[in-house]
């Protein structure tokens, strides 16, 4: 460039450089501008999700602090359509009746649950597995001591969403057979299903879990010799941990089946000398 006085000759070239000077710092704006616009949106959603996580614990809360069964349906009745009522509150519902259902069992039916067993049926599929397990275990408690019966439409339901599920806890997969045997609902393909998700994991199960299973499989005649001759195996092993009411239910279900168990039952014979008062 050639200098004329106080001015610059500025070529074309000079220009295109200028140009692509402009665009780096645009578009390094634009970046950061993007930056603080997603930090924002992230720090948002979490504001949110912290909002409805303490929401959903309040509302849980409420639904465990109910002193009757009145007082609790009535809150179901003010809550159920608002968009933060979620399965976990629905399972917690069941779970509370549970407890309350002791003074009023002689009066309690399908009626006295209408509302709330609508609403279950209808959310039924988006139900995680600890809802699931914690709804079908409270409506099974509650069958067997009172005049409540759902419709099979509603354990079938059960089944199939229970099967659609990847990953199943101890406690859970106990829940629910616990439930099928308690209503007497015979479901084979649930059960063979359930035995694929048991064996793998076994050695996770605490003793109240495993007696539990047995007993379903026992109390419905579902077929399960691999699992019963793998539990023996592990209960041998862990009877220290048993109470007698466990392995009472252990006894019960491998006599029940027909399962041979010679190991087992010496184990337990042994065991339950030391535990005589226990077992009286």
């Amino acid at each position: 460039n050639t200098r004329c006085g106080n001015y610059y000759n500025i070529t074309t070239a000079d220009v295109r450089g200028i140009g692509k000077v402009q665009q780096y710092y645009v578009k390094r704006d634009y970046q950061k501008y993007q930056n603080i616009q997603e930090r924002d949106n992230q720090e948002s959603r979490n504001n949110n999700n912290n909002k409805r996580t303490s929401q959903n614990k309040e509302l849980i809360q409420r639904i465990r602090n109910s002193e009757t069964l009145k007082d609790l349906l009535r809150l179901f009745q003010q809550e159920h359509k608002k968009p933060e009522f979620r399965p976990s509150h629905i399972s917690t519902c069941w779970n509370k009746a549970t407890h309350l259902m002791k003074n009023e069992r002689h009066t309690i039916n399908n009626r006295t649950f209408l509302p709330l067993i609508n609403h279950t049926i209808t959310t039924i599929k988006d139900f995680d597995v600890p809802s699931l397990a914690r709804t079908a275990h409270g409506i099974a408690k509650i069958s067997s001591q009172t005049k409540l019966s759902l419709d099979p439409s509603f354990w079938k339901a059960v089944e199939v969403e229970t099967m659609k599920k990847t990953r199943i806890e101890g406690q859970q997969i106990s829940n629910i057979l616990w439930a099928f045997a308690k209503v007497k609902r015979s479901s084979p393909e649930l059960f063979h299903f359930m035995q694929s998700k048991i064996l793998p994991k076994l050695d996770t199960f605490d003793s109240q879990t495993m007696a539990n299973i047995v007993w379903a499989y026992a109390t419905l005649g579902h077929e399960a010799s691999d699992l019963f001759a793998a539990m023996s195996k592990k209960a041998i092993n862990e009877l220290d941990t048993y109470n007698s009411q466990d392995m009472a239910n252990i006894v019960w279900a491998y006599a029940t089946v027909g399962h041979k168990a010679p190991e087992l039952f010496d184990a337990i014979s042994e065991k339950a000398i030391y535990k005589l008062d226990a077992f009286s």
